[in-house]
């Protein structure tokens, strides 16, 4: 089975784990990112490696991001070291920032906001148990730019529609 393909009006070409960081071959993909810098962000399914750059210019900048690359800045893990799944990213390649819907296959559940601030290289995980976001369960991620380099991330929930601006969640019902 094939993992991630890019067609190019002529041509399909295969990525997998002997072309790329995907881990593995077979490996389910839930959504496929692709910035301003050309990086291909793909959101693995149920795998311990959920997330993986791919950078077709600079193939030594190709990254796979396994849970536990997930920290904070003491070093401590933000999510349970277990197989987990993205299903949507955004990314904000002028700050480096990361955001992703993160679900982990873990009881009780840490689904929610996965983020990675390019200013202190810090990974966090919002989730309802320890921020103000309505629900872990998100729908959708849109960045939002309303002046230079300031920012809202817009989270869609089943429980309703939030605004984050990298601290706080703004809720809208």
């Amino acid at each position: 089975g094939e993992d991630v393909i890019r067609f190019d009006g002529n041509n399909f070409d295969v990525y997998d784990n002997s072309n790329s960081p995907i881990p593995g071959t077979s490996v389910l993909t839930n959504c496929v990112k692709i910035d301003r810098s050309d990086n291909k962000w793909i959101g693995v399914e149920n795998n311990l490696t959920p997330l993986v750059r791919i950078n077709e210019s600079y193939p030594e900048n190709n990254t796979s991001y396994n849970v536990s690359d997930f920290v904070d800045s003491g070093g401590n893990p933000v999510c349970p070291i277990a197989p987990s799944s993205i299903k949507i990213i955004e990314n904000n390649t002028k700050t480096g920032d990361i955001f992703a819907a993160f679900i982990s296959n873990t009881s009780p559940s840490y689904d929610g906001l996965l983020y990675y601030s390019g200013a202190s290289k810090d990974w966090y995980l919002y989730t309802p148990n320890n921020s103000d976001v309505p629900s872990g369960n998100i729908r959708d991620l849109k960045l939002e730019f309303y002046e230079l380099n300031k920012w809202y991330l817009w989270v869609a929930t089943d429980q309703g529609l939030s605004r984050f601006n990298g601290v706080d969640f703004r809720n809208y019902n």
